[in-house]
């Protein structure tokens, strides 16, 4: 590919609450973290007026999708170790011996398997993708949880 495109703004992030499960026994406290978002594409060529891909497109598409993120706690319902429930307005999330209990509106299930920096880059890979130029041949995205540990998810596009 000859072309590469990189997009790192500070307002592509999101600021959630989660846990991270490490086995049946062992999670973290609930925290918090802001998660910043890059995303580099590939193209081969540029159009006639020398664009691989708009950037602005680009920025527009990752901004939205962080937003749907941002400011909730992130519940992964893929998690063999977790048990959730619906209760009128409440989700509940059972976890070995504790209870957590959140307001339905502050939360968002995601279908993943638990709330990982490398989980959270395939996931926005994969809500990303649908936005994207058919030109774009190859994606990938970079979920930076604090200064100096970030997860990278990428691959060819097959549009």
């Amino acid at each position: 590919m000859a072309f590469r495109l990189k997009i790192t703004k500070d307002r592509i992030k999101f600021s959630v609450a989660h846990f991270t499960i490490f086995s049946e026994t062992q999670a973290e406290r609930l925290h918090g973290h802001n998660y910043y978002v890059s995303l580099e594409v590939r193209v081969s060529d540029v159009d006639s007026l020398g664009f691989a891909a708009s950037m602005e497109d680009l920025k527009a598409a990752s901004y939205k999708i962080s937003q749907e993120l941002d400011e909730y706690v992130l519940v992964p319902t893929q998690n063999p170790h977790l048990k959730i429930s619906e209760i009128k307005d409440q989700v509940e999330v059972l976890w070995n011996s504790k209870q957590y209990l959140f307001p339905k509106e502050d939360v968002r299930l995601l279908d993943i398997s638990n709330v990982t920096c490398e989980n959270l880059a395939q996931w926005f890979w994969q809500r990303l993708i649908k936005e994207l130029s058919p030109t774009i041949e190859h994606l990938e995205i970079t979920v930076r949880e604090t200064h100096g540990q970030e997860a990278i998810y990428g691959k060819e596009v097959r549009v």
